[in-house]
C-alpha cells in the first residue's frame, strides 16, 4: 500500500486507511458501497495492506498489543502468520509473499504463506528505510538515508546501488 494510504484491493475495489490507521475501508467502484476490513478496530494499528490476487485472504502488518506481525485477514477472520517486524509488500497467486524487515540493514524476503517458517532472504540493503520490490523479486526500489543512492537493483544474494543522475 505504501505511504499514500490507498491501493487496489481487487479490480473493482479500492482500500484506504480509515482515520486512526486501525482498519482499512474497502469501497466498491461500481456501487460506491463501503465496508471495513476489520470491524473491531480497537486491537491496534494496521499497515501494509497486501491484497491476495484471488481476493482472500489479505495480508497486513498489525501492531496488536497481543501479537505484532503479519496477519492474514478475511471476512470475520484474522490469523497471525508471522510475528515480528516483517512487513508485507507483494503477494502472488501462488501464495508467495515478498516482504521486508528494516533496521540498520534492511532485509528483503520471499516466503510461502502456506509455510511461514520457510523464509528465504533475497537481499540485504544498507540504510534502507522504506522500499518496494517488483513481483518477480528481482528489483528493489529503496528510500535510502544516504546521499549517494536511492535505488538498488538486486540479483540473487546481492544488491547493487544505482547512482543518482
Amino acid at each position: 500500500m505504501g505511504d499514500c494510504g490507498v491501493s487496489w484491493f481487487s479490480d473493482t475495489v479500492i482500500a484506504y486507511s480509515a482515520p486512526g490507521n486501525r482498519t482499512f475501508v474497502l469501497q466498491s467502484l461500481g456501487s460506491g458501497a463501503t465496508r471495513r476490513l476489520i470491524e473491531n478496530d480497537s486491537l491496534g494499528w494496521i499497515f501494509n495492506l497486501v491484497a491476495h490476487p484471488r481476493g482472500s485472504p489479505a495480508l497486513v502488518w498489525w501492531n496488536r498489543s497481543d501479537a505484532r506481525g503479519v496477519w492474514t485477514v478475511s471476512e470475520g477472520s484474522q490469523r497471525l502468520l508471522r510475528p515480528g517486524p516483517f512487513f508485507p509488500l507483494r503477494l502472488d497467486s501462488a501464495g508467495t509473499l515478498l516482504a521486508f524487515e528494516y533496521g540498520t540493514v534492511t532485509q528483503f524476503y520471499r516466503m510461502n504463506i502456506g509455510r511461514p517458517d520457510s523464509v528465504e532472504r533475497i537481499a540485504s540493503v544498507p540504510e534502507c528505510v522504506l522500499g518496494d520490490i517488483n513481483a518477480a523479486g528481482t528489483r528493489i526500489v529503496c528510500d535510502a538515508r544516504t546521499s549517494s543512492t536511492d535505488i538498488w537493483l538486486m540479483r540473487p544474494g546481492r544488491a547493487t546501488p544505482v547512482p543518482r543522475q
